[in-house]
């Protein structure tokens, strides 16, 4: 039992370790705005369609503002994010 938790322990921390390495710092000081939107796809769901039929279709279309606003409504709104590094220049 005590050697579970011993295992499992070290999982975890193998883990935290891991992503600890791949992680890159963010500076929040710098003054210029980042949209999320500018790195990603957007698709409103007004049909209730699930991911997979979304998916398949391939919905998602690049969203031109840096914010959504769609007013009140109960319609859907699936982003699908890009990944992206950005470098400091020195």
């Amino acid at each position: 039992m005590i050697l579970d938790y011993i295992k499992r322990f070290t999982l975890i921390v193998f883990i935290l370790w891991a992503t600890a390495l791949d992680a890159a710092p963010v500076d929040i000081s710098q003054s210029k705005e980042l949209s999320i939107l500018e790195h990603s796809s957007v698709y409103i769901d007004e049909k209730d369609l699930d991911i997979q039929e979304i998916m398949q279709k391939d919905l998602f279309q690049t969203y031109k503002s840096s914010y959504i606003n769609i007013g009140t409504s109960q319609d859907n709104i699936w982003i699908k994010l890009y990944s992206v590094i950005l470098h400091n220049k020195l």
